[in-house]
């Protein structure tokens, strides 16, 4: 629970540089976050802004429909943008609850990696094989957690990227619906030396 508070006040405090207008790379060196989490939740906060926008001129809906604004949102990011042989990257998945309700049975669950095979030098890396348990999560809070992988020799020489993927799932005590949304995070693949994704 303390974890949970201390990002929560981390991320509150994120909404108020937005607000005061530090560009990303000033928050990221202010909250201590990587640069790819800051990236990622300006661009989550763009595209529902953007949503409410295109339908602000609508009829209010009569029920839940899959363009409904999500209640949640996950934010996915690696601790490096870059990572050679023998690092260990650090993925960090961020649950946010966008909603005025609380979040029941919050799930984070394996990502689709069959998607990404095609890609070329793609390395997958399974950050969990099952569903995990995350509790319920209060309107407006945060859960997280972090998962770490170490690049071999063999995927670095790959030249592609490591690719891990995740989604979450959870149930809304307003509409007692199932609200879910995925996140892809990305670390490209390197022989030689890294660059940190900190600012």
């Amino acid at each position: 629970m303390p974890e949970t508070i201390a990002r929560r006040t981390i991320y509150d405090q994120f909404m108020v540089a937005l607000g005061d207008g530090y560009c990303p790379e000033e928050m990221a060196e202010l909250l201590g976050l990587p640069i790819a989490t800051v990236s990622l939740w300006l661009s989550r906060l763009g595209n529902l802004a953007s949503d409410f926008a295109a339908s602000a001129d609508a009829p209010p809906p009569q029920a839940a429909t899959p363009d409904t604004l999500p209640s949640l949102t996950l934010v996915y990011t690696p601790d490096v943008l870059e990572a050679c042989a023998g690092q260990v990257v650090t993925f960090t998945a961020n649950i946010l609850n966008d909603d005025v309700e609380t979040l029941l049975e919050t799930s984070l669950l394996p990502g689709r990696p069959l998607e990404a095979t095609t890609e070329v030098g793609a390395v997958i890396f399974a950050a969990i094989t099952s569903p995990f348990d995350m509790g319920d999560l209060p309107a407006g809070g945060m859960s997280s957690i972090s998962f770490s992988h170490k690049v071999s020799e063999h995927e670095a020489r790959s030249g592609g990227e490591l690719v891990s993927r995740l989604s979450v799932r959870a149930t809304s005590t307003g509409s007692n619906a199932e609200v879910t949304d995925q996140c892809c995070a990305r670390v490209k693949l390197s022989s030689g030396g890294y660059i940190r994704a900190a600012g």
